[in-house]
């Protein structure tokens, strides 16, 4: 007799072999788990709570069964419970409580799977508007931000993706960026906005982090062929310091701006900017030479007539006969020069409604128009219903408008032109202009297509498509400017020879691109400067009523524009050069007035970084006991002194007018290296002289404007009487 551990009672049955309960801990532990129960470390338990297979070998006697040894892998079970015996009915037999209760379950079970059906039924259709719904929102919102709206906000870590939708979406209106953001819309925070535009470094001259960015673009060749155009745009005159580039920006006037875009594929991007600069042959020469290296080929530069861009056009020997130069790089491939034309149809309208144009002998005047006007007035319903007085009276402000131009060299003007002559109506030179409208219309369309498809127009079909028609056109516009047509001018005006050069250089850029590149066609449209003016209107249109920024403005929106067009690819980081160490100085030049400023900031300081121990804590009065109301703090001599010392170093190295222009707070820290003085006080102190000198100065450029503006009006008034 033995006593097995796990049935708790001595086991008397014949044959049973009892098995010691492993002494490895490991091992035991199993069991136990396998058992479900704790064994003792001398403890056995019989083999009626092993299978036949945890034996080595078959067992057939009884002394083989005494004999054979347990596999090491081998665990107790506990014993099955025997099912219950059902009982048995005898046939003709009928049981109906037995019968009622079988049918009852029965029913339950078919009842249970019938809900079960139309339960998964259910979470089918809302798994389907789940689906539908998240492909609806893919179109809307990124991946990450799809996992933001069930989270209610949770922070997550956004990607590129996410911060190029956002980063557009400010440039958008940043009013209506903070409006969703409050309401709730997955969307980051203004402060995760900025810190990734902070990483991005834009530098006056060359573009270099986009020109990287373009490299990195996988195009054809052809696809890479480019044009290149360049414009100014007015910014506001003032000083200003730009914290991140620690760098002080002096007036400027203008801002010289130039961009590339796709000739034969849609895509821009902005490759140089820089200030109070004049677009010359060296510069242009290192954009299309970075271009080149980056896989991108200028065939054609675009600008207006400008007495800059004019002595460009010289420096290359731009002419009537040669309207292309040699690339700086490759002497084999050509660039053609082209004027902008939309601001070429603005200079012809505005001679024609000024002084007239003399076309054939035969002077043409708004009086025309006029009287084909007059001529349709009669009736509410007129064909010349897009005509008024604003487009032969052209004001100031309307002269910026192309459409108005357009709208006057109309084949619809035209038309009604010929039409009113055709009928009896008395028309000063009717059909004569007629025929000039017509042709500067056909002339604009061919310099104005913007889709590859024919389409019923020929003119405005790509160039190419119907060459012989359009170069016809082009001959006869050239050869209509060629002549003289301002009566009181003895020379061809700029306009004229912008005109021609353009017309040549078109069908010449054609001619090259098509044995080059094998391009059938030309979209004219891309070889203007609309780019450029759409940039401008969005740079201005940031400011709201202020519509010319400022250098340090227009930096900061070039950033976001260009951020927004490229953030996934976007990586740099600033480098700033230490400035050179200067001689120590001298503190006798602060006056009292400006010690009173200083001891001003001083208690502005303490309440910024929280400095008490450099608080007063005597009873002498000063200059912030005068003004203060009781919540200025007041400073400790000590404390005013070492900013004195700070000031002095201030006043040796900034200057009256800021010499000093790139890395401003750096040199004036390292200059203050000796003193000992916390870096946070050293910061914040030459943090607020910057800005202070910046608005001093700008008030005094405010002044001297006046007075600019008062001279010129009393000179204006004399001549008036």
């Amino acid at each position: 007799m033995s006593f097995c551990e796990f049935c708790c009672a001595v086991v008397k049955t014949e044959g049973v072999k009892f098995i010691r309960v492993p002494k490895e801990d490991r091992k035991r532990k199993l069991w136990e788990e396998s058992l479900g129960c704790s064994l003792a470390h001398n403890a056995r338990i019989c083999d009626t709570h092993f299978k036949g297979s945890d034996f080595y070998g078959e067992t057939k006697t009884k002394e083989e069964r005494k004999r054979r040894r347990l596999m090491p892998n081998a665990l107790p079970r506990q014993p099955t419970p025997e099912p219950e015996s059902i009982p048995t009915v005898k046939p003709g037999y009928s049981n109906a409580y037995t019968q009622t209760d079988i049918d009852l379950e029965n029913f339950k079970l078919k009842q249970k799977i019938s809900e079960l059906e139309k339960e998964i039924h259910h979470l089918r259709q809302q798994l389907s508007e789940s689906d539908a719904l998240r492909q609806g929102l893919t179109k809307i919102f990124t991946q990450n931000q799809i996992k933001m709206l069930p989270n209610c906000g949770k922070r997550i870590r956004y990607n590129s993706s996410d911060m190029s939708e956002a980063i557009c979406l400010h440039a958008a209106g940043p009013r209506a960026y903070n409006h969703l953001y409050r309401k709730g819309y997955p969307l980051p925070s203004r402060a995760t906005l900025y810190r990734w535009l902070s990483e991005v470094e834009i530098k006056t001259g060359t573009l270099d982090i986009v020109m990287d960015l373009m490299k990195n673009e996988d195009m054809d060749e052809a696809d890479k062929v480019c044009v290149l155009a360049f414009d100014e745009m007015k910014v506001s005159a003032a000083y200003e310091y730009d914290s991140a580039a620690d760098a002080v920006y002096k007036p400027a006037s203008y801002v010289q701006l130039a961009m590339v875009r796709g000739l034969k594929k849609s895509w821009k991007q902005p490759v140089f900017f820089n200030y109070n600069t004049a677009m010359d042959a060296c510069t242009l020469k290192a954009i299309t030479t970075k271009l080149y290296k980056s896989g991108y080929i200028v065939v054609a530069i675009v600008c207006d007539l400008g007495p800059g861009n004019q002595k460009l056009w010289r420096e290359f020997g731009i002419s009537e006969e040669n309207t292309w130069f040699s690339h700086p790089v490759d002497p084999a491939l050509k660039i053609f020069a082209f004027s902008d034309v939309p601001h070429l149809i603005k200079l012809v309208r505005n001679h024609y409604v000024g002084s007239g144009l003399l076309i054939s002998g035969t002077k043409l005047t708004k009086n025309t128009v006029q009287q084909a006007m007059n001529c349709c007035s009669s009736s509410d319903l007129s064909v010349l219903f897009k005509l008024t007085e604003n487009h032969i009276n052209v004001r100031s402000l309307q002269k910026q408008k192309v459409k108005m131009a357009t709208q006057l060299f109309s084949n619809t003007t035209a038309s009604a032109i010929r039409r009113c002559y055709e009928l009896g109506y008395e028309i000063e030179n009717a059909c004569e202009t007629a025929d000039f409208f017509k042709m500067i219309n056909d002339w604009f369309d061919t310099f104005n297509s913007k889709l590859s498809t024919a389409n019923s127009l020929k003119y405005s079909q790509p160039y190419g498509l119907q060459h012989d028609l359009q170069k016809d056109i082009l001959d006869k516009t050239s050869l209509t400017m060629s002549g003289k047509i301002i009566e009181k001018s003895q020379r061809r005006l700029p306009f004229q020879h912008g005109i021609i050069v353009s017309n040549k250089s078109l069908d010449g850029l054609y001619i090259y691109l098509k044995e080059k590149y094998n391009m059938e066609y030309i979209l004219t449209s891309r070889l203007n400067q609309d780019i450029l003016e759409q940039f401008f209107g969005a740079m201005r249109s940031k400011g709201g009523l202020y519509d010319h920024p400022t250098p340090l403005q227009l930096k900061y929106r070039l950033r976001k524009y260009i951020t927004a067009k490229n953030t996934e690819l976007l990586t740099g980081k600033g480098n700033v050069e230490d400035g050179e160490e200067e001689e120590w100085l001298n503190l006798g030049d602060i006056d009292e007035m400006t010690e009173d400023a200083i001891e001003y900031v001083a208690g502005y300081m303490i309440k910024k970084l929280k400095l008490r121990d450099m608080s007063n804590k005597d009873a002498t009065y000063t200059y912030v006991d005068e003004v203060s109301h009781g919540g200025l703090k007041k400073p400790s001599s000590q404390f005013v002194e070492q900013l004195k010392k700070l000031e002095a170093i201030f006043q040796l190295y900034a200057k009256e007018e800021f010499d000093l222009q790139i890395n401003v707070k750096r040199t004036l820290l390292n200059a203050a290296e000796k003193l000992n003085v916390p870096l946070d006080i050293k910061q914040l102190f030459f943090k607020c002289r910057i800005y202070f000198r910046i608005k001093h100065l700008n008030k005094k450029l405010a002044i001297k404007n006046q007075k600019q503006r008062i001279v010129a009006n009393s000179k204006l008034l004399k001549i008036k009487l």
